[in-house]
C-alpha cells in the first residue's frame, strides 16, 4: 500500500544538494519510536516472529525469502510504491546491531534484480531514525528527476553541512556488490572515529545510516533523531527526502533551514549550505 501524499513546496535546491519535502499525513499512524507499541493491544497483534514488533497484519506482504537468512516485504507505511523492507528472518535480531555479511548479500540482490533504480537505507538505533527494534533495511525507489547528492557531478563535499564517508562502486565490475562488508565496515569505523570524536559518548551500539545504491555505499554517523525545533530524519531525510505528516513538522525544517536541521542531527562540518 501507498499513502496518499502531498507535496508542499516541491523541490529545493541548497548549494548543489537537492531537498524534496513531502506530506504524509497518513504518516501519522506509524510509531515513531520502539516504545510506542509498549503495550498490550500492540503486543497481540500477529507479526514477523516471537521476537519481531514488525506487525505482520497481511500475509500477502511477503514477497521472497532471501538466502535463508531475510524476508523481502511490501512496506505497511509506504511513501512510495512499491517500497519494500528487508528483515532478518531471526526475529530477535535488533536494530541497533552492525549490519553483517548475510544482511549485505540481501540488499546486494535486491539491488540486482529491480526493474527500476532504489537505494536501500539501514536505520542503526533511535538516533538515527529507526522505529522498529527488528533489524530490517528499506528499500526506496529513486525518484525521476531527483539527484542523490553522492550523485551530483562535481560537488563541494564541503557544502553537505555534515560528515559522511563514502565509497564508490565500479559500475559493471564484476562482483562489485558481492564484497560490501569490507567497505562498510571500513567507513563504518572512519565513521565511528568522527562521531567518538566529536561526542564523546560511550553507547553500547554506534547510532548511523548507511546509505547503499549501485553505485556507491555511504555512511553517516547520527547524534540525534529531532533537532532543536523538532525537526527529524530518518536515512532518507539526510539524503534530502523529507517526508513529515503535516506542515507543523514542515516548519520545524523551514525555519532553522534545511543546513542547520541536518548539521543537529549529524556530525557537523561547520558548513552551511
Amino acid at each position: 500500500m501507498a499513502f496518499p501524499y502531498l507535496n508542499l513546496d516541491g523541490r529545493d535546491t541548497y548549494n548543489d544538494v537537492e531537498f524534496e519535502f513531502r506530506v504524509c499525513p497518513a504518516l501519522a499512524s506509524k510509531p515513531a519510536t520502539a516504545e510506542a507499541t509498549n503495550n498490550t493491544a500492540f503486543e497481540q497483534l500477529p507479526k514477523y516472529g516471537p521476537g519481531s514488533d514488525l506487525v505482520d497484519a497481511d500475509p500477502g506482504l511477503i514477497v521472497t525469502k532471501i538466502h535463508g537468512t531475510h524476508l523481502l516485504v511490501l512496506n505497511r507505511f509506504a511513501v512510495f510504491r512499491p517500497q519494500y523492507l528487508i528483515l532478518t528472518l531471526d526475529s530477535f535480531r535488533r536494530q541497533t546491531e552492525n549490519l553483517d555479511e548475510t544482511d549485505l548479500k540481501a540488499a546486494s540482490l535486491v539491488l540486482d534484480h529491480l526493474s527500476h533504480e532504489h537505494f536501500i537505507m539501514f536505520n542503526c538505533g533511535n538516533e538515527a531514525g529507526c522505529s522498529r527494534l527488528h533489524k530490517h533495511m528499506q528499500v526506496i525507489p529513486c525518484l525521476d528527476g531527483f539527484t542523490l547528492f553522492p550523485d551530483v557531478e562535481g560537488l563541494d563535499p564541503e557544502s553537505v553541512p555534515f560528515r559522511y564517508f563514502i565509497r564508490r562502486i565500479e559500475p559493471g565490475t564484476d562482483g562489485a556488490l558481492d564484497s560490501l562488508l569490507p567497505i562498510y565496515e571500513r567507513l563504518r569505523n572512519e565513521a565511528y572515529e568522527a562521531w567518538q570524536a566529536y561526542t564523546g559518548d560511550t553507547l553500547d551500539y554506534f547510532p548511523h545510516n548507511m546509505m547503499l545504491t549501485k553505485r556507491w555505499m555511504m555512511v553517516v554517523p547520527r547524534r540525534r533523531v529531532a533537532a532543536a525545533q523538532g525537526a527529524t530524519a530518518n536515512a532518507a531525510g539526510m539524503m534530502g527526502m523529507v517526508w513529515v505528516t503535516n506542515t507543523q513538522q514542515m516548519d520545524r525544517w523551514q525555519q532553522p533551514g534545511p543546513a542547520q536541521v541536518l548539521a543537529e542531527l549529524g556530525v557537523p562540518t561547520g558548513k552551511g549550505m
